[in-house]
């Protein structure tokens, strides 16, 4: 929208039906022999033209003659966001959702998490099994529409569920332990959580069974999982013995 001028004029009563709200004017001086007059009706209008786009200017005739060129800028218009795919409630340590939202401007939705998670792009992975996961979502705007309001999930973080199970083993009465094992279920393998078997203490074969049981590391990693100890049975059986008579005679 604009207005053009070659001499001395008074643009009185200035406004623009569509859009009616206007938030910033812009001008442009065009002239062939002068610019001081015409920037100052410029100006001039820039300070009487309001929210509705209305306004005076005057160009005297002691101005150069030249042009004036006054196009007003529609307001920002406002976005919001409307998540189609939100986070879940709660998501164990470990896990993997994936988040996804639109905004009524068509401009693309920013994701971001702080707390018990991180992501990459709509792809979120819980980092922690305590706490809380926020995901963010924002658009910033452009030239033509404000920044929409932040949109938020929050996830509860949960432990990941995991087990220790010994394996159970023997040995005869005498002989030295083996050496025990066992295997780990649940556990990332970026952790490198691992077991130590050991069991309880005794050499008698009426004290048997012994328990074997399982210490694991590294300790900080373990809280967040759940972990399910699960012991075995260790065996002492009777050793074997031989009668050597001597000679008869």
């Amino acid at each position: 929208m604009f207005a053009m001028g070659n001499d001395a004029n008074t643009w009185s009563s200035w406004n623009t039906a569509s859009p009616g709200s206007l938030s910033q004017l812009y001008d442009e001086m065009v002239s062939a022999s002068g610019a001081d007059g015409v920037v100052a009706s410029a100006w001039g209008i820039k300070s009487t033209a309001g929210a509705t786009g209305n306004g005076t200017a005057t160009m005297s005739a002691a101005d150069d003659s030249g042009g004036l060129i006054v196009a007003l800028r529609p307001a920002k218009s406002n976005q919001t966001i409307t998540v189609g795919t939100p986070a879940p409630i709660s998501a164990a340590y470990g896990s993997q959702f994936s988040v996804a939202a639109s905004a009524s401007s068509a401009l693309t939705v920013a994701v971001t998490t702080t707390g018990s998670c991180i992501n990459v792009g709509n792809l979120v992975t819980m980092t922690s099994g305590t706490g809380s996961c926020v995901v963010k979502y924002n658009q910033a705007g452009n030239a033509s529409y404000n920044a929409a309001p932040e949109v938020t999930n929050t996830v509860t973080a949960l432990k990941k569920t995991a087990s220790v199970t010994a394996d159970a083993s023997t040995k005869v009465f005498g002989a030295v332990d083996p050496v025990f094992t066992g295997s780990l279920l649940g556990f990332l393998v970026g952790d490198g959580v691992s077991a130590s078997y050991s069991r309880t203490a005794g050499e008698s074969v009426a004290g048997s069974p012994y328990i074997i049981s399982a210490v694991l590391t590294p300790v900080p990693v373990l809280a967040n999982y759940d972990v399910t100890y699960n012991t075995a049975n260790f065996d002492i059986t009777k050793a074997s013995q031989t009668i050597t008579f001597g000679a008869l005679g």
